[in-house]
């Protein structure tokens, strides 16, 4: 299905849209929260003069979501908690999309000790990969992993748009992701979950073919959703 970002654009061709696709300053050199602050900033951007002159002349600024996979799908929900309560106009969020977002905490999950070898994310790997992007003297229950853990704010109050999450049933990672998903609701946010039962973390760029068609198609759906 060629890159990732094919396959977004396949997907915002399908609901009429205009994909912008950015990488922030990556760990360990640039710790948290500089990915958060690096994408913030590609949303003022997007409201600057250089923005204007590059994109098409009919994006709609006030339509606007974000979207990430994996650590990617961590940054998108904190940088909508960032831009929560700023003045933006005419950028405007209408949803998010969270492909099996990277959230974890200093607890194990049943799945994360439960499967034995598997692929892209072994405890091994979390554990370095939360060491790597977490600031120092900090563990996996730092705000920016377990979202609504001991040590994070409450966002009840904060204006979050809709929300997808994709889960995937053999990502070690579902159990946080789901959690995610039971305390929005609880706080009275909207969320949808497409759940995929044959899904391993990042299964949309490991070319399972099957279920990555449709995971898009659900994506699909969600944006033009959001427009009617």
């Amino acid at each position: 299905m060629g890159s990732w970002l094919s396959m977004w654009l396949w997907t915002q061709r399908r609901a009429f849209g205009c994909a912008c696709s950015f990488l922030p300053r990556r760990a360990p050199e640039h710790k948290c929260p500089t990915a958060y602050n690096d994408c913030y900033a590609v949303l003022e951007w997007l409201n600057s003069e250089k923005a204007e002159a590059i994109l098409p002349a009919n994006v709609d600024l006030s339509r606007v979501y974000l979207a990430g996979d994996s650590a990617g799908g961590n940054i998108a929900h904190h940088v909508a908690i960032l831009a929560a309560g700023k003045d933006l106009s005419p950028l405007t969020l209408r949803g998010l999309v969270l492909i099996q977002p990277f959230f974890g905490g200093e607890e194990r999950t049943a799945a994360e000790l439960q499967m034995k070898d598997p692929l892209i994310v072994s405890l091994e790997l979390l554990d370095w990969y939360w060491k790597a992007y977490l600031p120092p003297d900090s563990n996996r229950d730092h705000p920016a992993s377990n979202v609504f853990g001991p040590y994070s704010r409450d966002i009840s109050n904060v204006a979050i748009p809709p929300v997808l999450v994709i889960v995937g049933g053999l990502d070690p990672l579902q159990e946080w992701q789901m959690k995610y998903v039971k305390e929005m609701v609880t706080i009275g946010k909207k969320v949808e979950v497409c759940f995929f039962e044959d899904g391993v973390h990042m299964f949309g760029q490991l070319k399972q073919i099957e279920i990555a068609e449709q995971m898009l198609i659900d994506i699909a759906s969600f944006l033009e959703n959001r427009e009617e």
